[in-house]
């Protein structure tokens, strides 16, 4: 079994999809601190870019720990150098911090990295720049198009993989094994 948690109207080929919205395309409607699954129930978890939109992150690592088999596997994404992006936006991780969140849960971890990287940390920021200081219209969509042209090489870069390219990433990930 496989649930996307947080997957809004994502839909993915044989993953239940769990949301507190009732979406097109979810499954549960449940809140992520207590999902309606037995103990070592789940084969994968999947959480992405989720986790900054709870208030306590931790309650919900611990349902993940609570339902993930053993050996079972957590992919698990989050903002890393990110401005706030929605009314419900509440935490951010460095890859030390999560790595820790997870291995005190008992989990090992398998890989990680960052999945947008410091280009993408330009674009956000100029975007979010036009954005605040301009009115809607066609001002605004011209300079958004424009940042988006211009930060076009530094996004499409290879993220390399190294820490200081995840502590200059936009979006870190890391991908868990259940001990």
């Amino acid at each position: 079994i496989a649930l996307n948690l947080g997957g809004g109207k994502d839909k993915f080929e044989g993953v239940y999809n769990i949301d507190i919205g009732n979406y097109r395309n979810v499954d549960f409607v449940c809140s992520l601190y207590k999902l309606p699954f037995k103990d070592r129930s789940i084969d994968l978890l999947i959480s992405n870019s989720v986790l900054e939109h709870v208030e306590y992150p931790e309650k919900v690592l611990d349902e993940a720990k609570r339902v993930i088999k053993k050996k079972g596997h957590f992919y698990l994404s989050v903002p890393s150098v990110c401005l706030r992006h929605h009314k419900m936006d509440f935490t951010r991780w460095t890859m030390p911090g999560l790595k820790n969140l997870l291995t005190d849960r008992g989990f090992e971890i398998i890989n990680h990295g960052a999945c947008r990287g410091p280009g993408w940390v330009i674009w956000h920021m100029l975007e979010s720049l036009v954005v605040s200081r301009t009115k809607k219209g066609f001002i605004r969509e011209f300079l958004r198009k424009l940042v988006m042209l211009i930060t076009r090489p530094l996004v499409a870069m290879k993220v390399r993989e190294n820490e200081k390219e995840e502590n200059m990433a936009l979006t870190i990930y890391v991908i868990a094994k259940k001990s």
